[in-house]
């Protein structure tokens, strides 16, 4: 059985307290220097993530920054080369109705040269053909059948030439 003692009961006790003298100084302490470390590496971790995070958000907002610059300058390369394209359009066909122009004067400078050469050439003929006829009347002599005949002949004449 078990004896209930003074002795024993301040044994236990002193036991009690030197096992927690040692164990407040070879555990406690170095179990609560690594909580501690590991708690410092954490927050470290912590703020390294959030610097991190904070670097990430400016260079997003930096390349979006970059971004719209970019579709801006996009924008006005693009505005400018219509401009462009649409001024030398304008001058292309500005040139092209120029030249439509002159090429139309020229055929109807051309065309009436050559009507009027026409008009010289029909004049000349029919005074050919009037001088003709004219010759064969009074070679011949003067009779209603014969002139009939000479007026017929000239108007074949005057129709084969035009």
């Amino acid at each position: 059985m078990l004896q209930f003692s003074p002795f024993n009961l301040i044994c236990i006790v002193l036991n009690l307290l030197i096992l927690l003298v040692l164990m407040k100084k070879f555990l406690y302490k170095p179990v609560l220097g690594v909580i501690a470390k590991r708690q410092e590496l954490l927050d470290s971790q912590f703020e390294k993530a959030k610097a991190c995070q904070e670097e990430a958000q400016q260079l997003k907002m930096q390349y979006e920054s970059s971004l719209s610059e970019a579709k801006e300058e996009k924008r006005k390369i693009i505005r400018e080369a219509k401009a462009q394209a649409d001024a030398e359009a304008e001058t292309i066909v500005a040139q092209a109705e120029e030249e439509a122009k002159q090429i139309v004067m020229e055929a109807k400078k051309t065309g009436l040269d050559e009507l009027e050469k026409a008009i010289k050439t029909a004049d000349t003929e029919i005074t050919k053909l009037a001088v003709e006829a004219a010759s064969k009347i009074v070679s011949q002599a003067s009779c209603e059948k014969n002139d009939y005949e000479i007026y017929e002949e000239f108007l074949k004449k005057a129709g084969e030439k035009e």
